[in-house]
């Protein structure tokens, strides 16, 4: 049973992971939704993100074109 809501305003998103793990479903369905990533923390710093996988992978596109240049 869930007991907290995910909400995600338009500003990119950082939640420790232990908030995380607990909400992951909806993590997914918001990124997947907003295009936008999830960044995740442990002791307040960055380790991980959520992604949507259409956007990792034209990032991934553009990055293997600007470097072969």
């Amino acid at each position: 049973m869930k007991t907290a809501t995910f909400t995600h305003t338009r500003a990119m998103l950082d939640l420790p992971v232990s908030v995380a793990c607990s909400q992951l479903d909806e993590i997914v369905d918001d990124v997947r939704a907003r295009h936008e990533p999830v960044f995740l923390t442990r002791c307040g710093r960055r380790v991980a993100a959520v992604i949507d996988v259409e956007d990792l992978e034209r990032l991934t596109q553009a990055a293997e074109v600007l470097g072969g240049r």
